[in-house]
């Protein structure tokens, strides 16, 4: 007679969810790096406007020659542009940094489901494991038990004959 355990459905259940949290666990690990990295590139991105914007308005303010009004008008124009693509850019890093908090978020959830199921799954393979010491025990038990009553008839067989 083998050790059968009335909770095995359960137990499988319970590991199945637990692997399916694994892996959404992966998926959002790879989820918020993939975020991160793409907040690193916007950032940079903007850096280089930055830089730019830097750049542009140095060549207006100390051109050095004469220009013209029209040039002066042209660089003002090219220093506007360009600052409306740092001002994009910001609107992009902020964007992408509530992006990353989300997956993050999301990240964290994921962490703690898995936990919850791993604890449950723990339970049930330590509930299954005293039931198991319980059974062998019971069998142990009745089987001594048989072996005593065995050995008393024995004995009073024994007995008998002498």
């Amino acid at each position: 007679m083998t050790f059968k355990y009335r909770l095995d459905p359960l137990l499988h259940q319970k590991s199945q969810v637990k692997q399916d949290a694994e892996q959404l666990l992966a998926e959002k690990s790879r989820e918020h790096s993939e975020e991160e990295k793409r907040l690193a590139e916007v950032k940079k991105q903007e850096a280089e406007l930055l830089s730019l914007k830097e750049r542009a308005r140095n060549e207006l303010l100390h051109g050095g020659k004469q220009i013209t009004g029209e040039e002066i008008r042209r660089r003002l124009d090219y220093l506007r542009g360009v600052d409306h693509d740092v001002e994009t850019a910001r609107g992009e890093v902020f964007v992408q940094k509530h992006a990353v908090d989300e997956s993050q978020e999301k990240l964290i959830q994921a962490r703690q489901f898995l936990a919850e199921c791993a604890r449950e799954v723990e339970v049930l393979e330590k509930h299954r494991d005293k039931a198991e010491g319980r059974y062998v025990q019971q069998v142990e038990r009745k089987e001594a038990n048989e072996l005593d009553e065995i050995g008393a008839h024995l004995f009073i067989s024994k007995r008998r004959l002498t």
